[in-house]
């Protein structure tokens, strides 16, 4: 049976409805500014995982989507304005999804096991989005540590990349997840989660502890070491 939870954390100032418009106008257009550029390390980071990861259209689906995550961890500082919004926006859903999950752990009680994997997932996304610049090999350890799969060959294969990109951009990152929950359980044994999370950026560009929002889409595996991720996704 399929269950789903979230679990909610403390929830951004709103802004006013008159910033909250340019705010989002701002964030749209940068985002898509951002997306379209090649910031420090991400052409290099680009080229090591097609050089080095082969496969099918599917996996190169993957690919994409991970080197989508390695780029909004490097690219510059963008509007905190326009990223505070969001957090606020995401905070609000996680809240009433909170909601949704208690009424539905009312009639079908979580098992340990989907705990279990909701604390990987949470801690896993939190050591992904939390690089820094004082120790970049360790931050690069620590996403590995908690890779398999195929999202440990994805980043086994930019791991030396990244390094030098956190490192020559000076980049650090404080994570924080706003929410979390179970999406499905796959039939080849695997948990697909959901997770918000806010980060604080600071970096050579500019950046000083600015928000930088995310939703991503973790597959979570048990295995005898532990549970892991084996697939990483932004989701839009």
């Amino acid at each position: 049976m399929t269950h789903r939870i979230a679990v909610s954390a403390r929830t951004a100032p709103e802004p006013s409805e008159e910033d909250g418009g340019a705010a989002e106008a701002t964030a749209a257009e940068e985002s898509s500014a951002a997306l379209a550029s090649e910031d420090t390390g991400i052409g290099d980071l680009d080229a090591a995982a097609d050089t080095e990861t082969a496969g099918d259209a599917e996996a190169a689906g993957a690919r994409t989507a991970s080197r989508s995550v390695l780029r909004m961890l490097l690219r510059p500082g963008r509007s905190a304005v326009g990223a505070a919004l969001i957090v606020v926006v995401l905070a609000g859903l996680s809240a009433a999804a909170i909601t949704l999950g208690l009424a539905h752990r009312a009639s079908d009680r979580v098992g340990d096991q989907d705990l279990a994997v909701l604390s990987a997932a949470r801690q896993g996304v939190v050591n992904l989005i939390s690089p820094s610049a004082k120790d970049p090999t360790a931050s690069a350890n620590r996403i590995a540590a908690d890779a398999t799969g195929q999202w440990l060959a994805e980043f086994r294969a930019v791991k030396d990349k990244f390094v030098g990109a956190i490192d020559e951009s000076k980049t650090d990152s404080t994570g924080e997840i706003l929410g979390a929950g179970i999406e499905h359980h796959n039939p080849d044994g695997s948990t697909t989660v959901l997770v918000t999370a806010v980060s604080k950026v600071s970096n050579s560009t500019g950046a000083k502890d600015d928000p930088r929002t995310w939703r991503l889409r973790v597959d979570v595996v048990d295995e005898a070491t532990g549970y892991k991720l084996s697939k990483v996704e932004v989701v839009p």
